[in-house]
């Protein structure tokens, strides 16, 4: 769904004067569901199929994970 709408996003930005090498962020145009639409776009969640009642796993992307070298399932 985040593909076919745009509403989601992955942002990167280089901070000036820290020791850190990046910022890796997720938005989502959604303001009232921000925070569900990253929680499950980085671990995955369930999602119906379109036109039946049957729900299927989407498995998460893991971007904040392997930007910051972090183990993950």
């Amino acid at each position: 769904m985040y593909r076919k709408t745009g509403s989601m996003s992955i942002g990167t930005k280089g901070p000036p004067a820290t020791k850190l090498d990046r910022y890796v962020y997720l938005t989502d145009a959604n303001e009232g569901n921000w925070w569900n639409s990253a929680v499950g776009f980085e671990f995955g969640h369930m999602a119906k199929i379109p036109k039946t009642d049957k729900e299927v796993w989407v498995p998460g992307k893991w971007i904040i994970h392997k930007a910051a070298g972090l183990p993950h399932g």
